[in-house]
């Protein structure tokens, strides 16, 4: 009896689980790519709305120190 058909039969399962992990390899890196980037554009955004928070108490800001002590007797300060 032969043992090449077994030995045959071994290497083509060892490569069909070669291909599995590696092709698993890539997916996992490929999802850890996705997950950083949204962490990415999520962070671009957090400090996209602090900007806009900040430009717009400086244009609601009073102008000089006249214009303060106003908005301080009228209460809308």
């Amino acid at each position: 009896m032969s043992l090449a058909p077994f030995i045959g039969l071994t290497a083509l399962i060892a490569c069909a689980v070669g291909a599995v992990f590696i092709a698993g390899r890539r997916a996992g890196r490929s999802a850890a790519e996705v997950k950083a980037k949204d962490a990415e554009i999520r962070t671009l955004k957090d400090v996209n709305d602090a900007k806009a928070r900040m430009l717009d108490a400086a244009a609601n800001a009073p102008r000089d120190r006249d214009a303060l002590a106003q908005r301080v007797r009228d209460g809308t300060f």
